[in-house]
């Protein structure tokens, strides 16, 4: 009995790390890892997947400049997976890929991690969810991740419309967190997919300019997704749905822009740069 009882402890590590994976690359002379162990959990929301990952810098633990850094949970649509984080020259982190929404409609969940290279121990981290698979646009020192979320408004399924979000990192910047970025700026990456145009609306990039408080974008949405055809769907949502309601709200969007910048420093609220 003695020999099984400590043939099963000298077992416990092998079965505790048996799911693990590791994914690395390099950067200049260094070299980054990615490990991480799925699991199953039960939580308030039902049976999710739980991952535990790690970062690592030449074998050395990093740390998340979060307080719950290092967990993700998805719920049970498929198992998470991690795809490279690229700019136009090299890989800077990883992208751990899991269900947000698993029901009647499914969304991604995604989390974006990025260590830091120069000059510190730690990583950043960034949740966002998304109806079709987050686009990442690699830039010289850095990316824009696109994402759309849908949103329900005031109706049901049938009614709902996608919500664009862009959020960028400039590694150049010597603290780059993720950051709102102008959907207005570079929009044409957006609507040159043509294999997901029909997550483009104009109820969502109208909707966008409001959650932004960017009157320009609430403006391009009308100039060029805007028409009579879509009054019935916009009223479900909107008190209105004529140009001249619209532009109202447009109206009250630069007050409020306005407002914002005078009192930058007392409210703050981050613009898309």
């Amino acid at each position: 009995m003695k020999k099984i009882t400590i043939l099963l402890f000298s077992l416990i590590p092998f079965f505790g790390f048996a799911n693990e994976n590791s994914l690395s690359f390099k950067s200049g002379k260094d070299t980054f890892d990615f490990k991480y162990k799925i699991k199953e959990v039960t939580t308030s929301g039902g049976v999710r997947d739980l991952v535990l990952y790690s970062v690592y810098k030449n074998g050395k633990l990093f740390h998340s400049a979060k307080e719950d850094g290092g967990r993700f949970f998805s719920c049970k649509y498929e198992q998470p997976k991690v795809q490279p984080v690229k700019s136009l020259n090299k890989q800077i982190g990883w992208m751990l890929l899991g269900g947000g929404i698993c029901g009647n409609t499914f969304s991604y969940k995604a989390e974006i991690i990025i260590p830091v290279v120069n000059y510190s121990s730690f990583y950043y981290s960034y949740s966002l969810y998304s109806k079709e698979l987050p686009l990442i646009e690699p830039l010289k020192d850095g990316f824009s991740i696109w994402t759309f979320e849908q949103n329900w408004g005031n109706g049901g399924t049938a009614t709902s419309f996608f919500v664009p979000s862009k959020v960028t990192v400039n590694l150049s910047d010597d603290l780059f967190p993720f950051k709102k970025g102008n959907i207005l700026n570079g929009i044409k990456f957006i609507e040159n997919m043509k294999s997901n145009e029909w997550l483009l609306s104009f109820l969502g990039l109208y909707t966008a300019g409001i959650r932004d408080i960017n009157p320009e974008l609430m403006q391009y949405a009308i100039d060029n997704y805007y028409s009579e055809e879509q009054k019935d769907w916009i009223s479900v949502h909107l008190k209105g749905s004529d140009k001249e309601y619209l532009k109202k709200l447009i109206d009250k969007a630069v007050t409020t822009q306005e407002l914002l910048k005078e009192t930058n420093g007392v409210v703050s609220v981050e613009f898309g740069s």
